[in-house]
């Protein structure tokens, strides 16, 4: 689409997405960022405006650094740091999660509340079946 792999590089270190590499990819990240601003420091458009432009600008964007990482060339060992790496955070997630699953239900059972957060209850539910749609998946591959 609009921004290049090579400009970038993989973000390793504090999250996920990609890192400039180049004076291009700074540019990129410039040519991203500056319209943002302007258009959020200018008076003139009503919050729903903002809000439509912002969301449409942010679908783009989403779509093209997607685009980017999927074109973005990796070796066999970065494959697998990558996929370690993204295993452990999945762990942390689902571990907290869960922690803070049972920590809502139980108090509130101990007021004699019947309450499932739904979002985290989905979210829980949503993992699992996306782990076992993806073992099942891959089982004959």
């Amino acid at each position: 689409m609009i921004g290049k792999s090579e400009w970038f590089k993989i973000r390793k270190f504090g999250g996920w997405g990609i890192t400039p590499a180049t004076k291009e990819g700074w540019y990129y990240i410039a040519g991203i960022t500056v319209p943002i601003i302007i258009f959020q420091s200018l008076p003139w458009w009503n919050d729903s405006t903002r809000l439509v432009v912002m969301t449409i600008w942010l679908l783009v964007l989403f779509v093209d650094v997607v685009d980017i990482m999927r074109k973005m060339k990796k070796d066999e060992r970065e494959r697998a740091q990558e996929a370690i790496a993204d295993r452990n955070a999945a762990w942390w997630m689902i571990g907290v999660l869960m922690a803070s699953f049972l920590y809502e239900t139980i108090s509130k059972a101990m007021v004699g509340e019947v309450y499932i957060d739904p979002v985290i209850a989905v979210a829980i539910l949503g993992a699992a079946v996306v782990k076992s749609i993806s073992f099942w998946y891959l089982r004959d591959k």
